[in-house]
């Protein structure tokens, strides 16, 4: 993952954790061989919804190089991701 999209992540994560629903963005991104399946454990053993979205985040900011996601309005229609 590139810088910026690095920063974007922990610019929105006060806003991804209370808007975030874990779970099915978690199956999302295994679905779509984004997350490997031990990954999404990792996600998901955390105790907190905030702890789950911070490792995720971490996840996703820590691999070089994600597949993009084909389709996010399938994440959430009514997200605005600030820049």
């Amino acid at each position: 993952m590139d810088r910026r999209d690095q920063k974007k992540l922990i610019r929105n994560l006060g806003r991804l954790v209370a808007e975030t629903p874990t779970d099915p963005v978690v199956q999302y991104l295994v679905d779509k061989n984004i997350l490997t399946s031990e990954l999404a454990e990792d996600i998901l053993y955390q105790n907190t919804s905030r702890n789950k979205i911070g490792q995720l985040v971490f996840t996703l900011a820590r691999r070089e190089d994600p597949k993009p996601l084909e389709d996010s309005s399938k994440l959430s229609d009514s997200t605005t991701v600030r820049n």
